[in-house]
């Protein structure tokens, strides 16, 4: 037989392994660029996170804002009705003073004026 029709097997698994390799190093490479890219444009926006973090760090600002004010549990009464046996639904109430108020919904909606 020929020895030109046999196929250098171990070379060719090598070169296979060693692409799959580089292959992933370079998509690895590529993903970091991207990533960089989106917070580099971010911060140029100046936009601290996501557009998914700006309900929950403006909840968090609100709450930190409210702190030290009276605080309550009271039962709800927009809820349906408990079940027998089972207590009725509370939700959290925060007693304020109303020049306070007034202070935090003037502050919520400057920007909404603005835009």
């Amino acid at each position: 037989m020929a020895r030109y029709d046999d196929l250098n097997t171990k070379m060719i698994a090598y070169w296979a392994i060693l692409s799959i390799i580089i292959l992933i190093v370079l998509l690895q490479l590529l993903q970091a660029l991207c990533y960089n890219m989106v917070t580099w444009t971010d911060e140029k926006a100046g936009r601290v996170g996501s557009e998914l973090d700006k309900p929950a760090i403006a909840q968090r600002e609100q709450l930190d804002s409210l702190s030290g004010y009276k605080k309550e549990r009271v039962i709800d009464e927009s809820a349906p009705p408990p079940e027998k046996g089972k207590e009725p639904a509370k939700k959290d109430v925060i007693y304020i003073p109303i020049d306070r108020a007034q202070e935090i919904i003037l502050k919520e909606l400057a920007p909404a004026q603005g835009a």
